[in-house]
């Protein structure tokens, strides 16, 4: 079910809380689902709500599931360059000529998952879903300029439950991206 609200009551403007509350309270009555705000010239003109249902394939009937899952990660800039979310550019960047090569970070994560019990067997077999995963990884990223990142990541993961070969010996992969911004 999709509902948009024209926040009218609200006033429109930004700066009013009245869209806020809108906001809140949407929020609030769901279950599963999406909740977004729609601005045209720095005004909230319109808030959207998409109410989801799932439903067990082949079946009327639909779960409740609550899964749960954290990470951390932390990484740091080899070459001395201020570390941020919101990226850096490298103090010299890729020239061999003159002897830049850009900047070098390392970084690692280790983060968990748990399925909810009510997820089997109604959404998932559990002979060969995972209820659980505890994945690890380390990376090297080559910054060779403000726009060019080289990564390249090595990620283990091992899973709890079902009976496939697969689950069993769990997931080792090497990654390798180039990310281009502009």
């Amino acid at each position: 079910m999709s509902q948009s609200i024209h926040p009218d009551s609200a006033k429109k403007a930004a700066g009013d809380p009245g869209w806020l509350e809108l906001v809140r309270q949407h929020v609030a009555s769901l279950r599963y689902g999406i909740v977004q705000i729609v601005v045209h010239d720095a005004q909230v003109t319109q808030i959207e709500k998409t109410e989801r249902v799932r439903l067990d394939a082949g079946s009327s009937s639909f779960a409740r599931v609550k899964n749960s899952a954290w990470q951390v990660a932390a990484s740091y800039v080899l070459t001395g360059e201020e570390n941020s979310w919101k990226g850096f550019t490298p103090k010299r960047n890729f020239n061999p000529a003159s002897g830049g090569w850009g900047a070098w970070e390392i970084a690692a994560r280790f983060g968990q998952l748990d399925v909810d019990d009510a997820a089997f067997p109604s959404l998932a077999n559990p002979a060969t879903s995972a209820s659980a995963a505890t994945s690890w990884g380390v990376g090297l990223n080559w910054h060779l300029n403000k726009k060019v990142k080289l990564n390249f990541d090595y990620e283990q993961t091992a899973f709890d439950g079902g009976t496939s070969d697969f689950l069993d010996s769990g997931e080792k992969v090497f990654l390798g991206r180039a990310q281009f911004s502009f």
